[in-house]
């Protein structure tokens, strides 16, 4: 009942991954990455990475929602998932 359906839903996502792909880009400028200060990570990867595991946790891995997570700019936001992964307690 809360989510969006038909064109809203389209649009919310499409949203969501614009916001992403602006994100890549600042992140991509600040340096060697991958995290946004280049090669130490800081809070703000941990405000990303803790986004990107709610939706996935949420709406599951095989929903559509996640795969246009997993597409976003290459990959990059489940790859700086990954990296933190070693930090990771379920």
């Amino acid at each position: 009942e809360v989510v969006p359906q038909g064109a809203a839903r389209d649009a919310a996502l499409r949203g969501v991954t614009d916001g992403l792909a602006l994100l890549g880009g600042w992140v991509s400028a600040a340096g060697e990455g991958p995290y946004v200060g280049g090669a130490a990570p800081c809070f703000a990867d941990l405000e990303i990475v803790a986004n990107v595991l709610l939706v996935r946790i949420v709406v599951g891995k095989e929903s559509d929602v996640w795969k246009a997570i997993e597409d976003a700019n290459g990959g990059q936001w489940v790859k700086l998932a990954e990296e933190f992964a070693k930090w990771e307690v379920l």
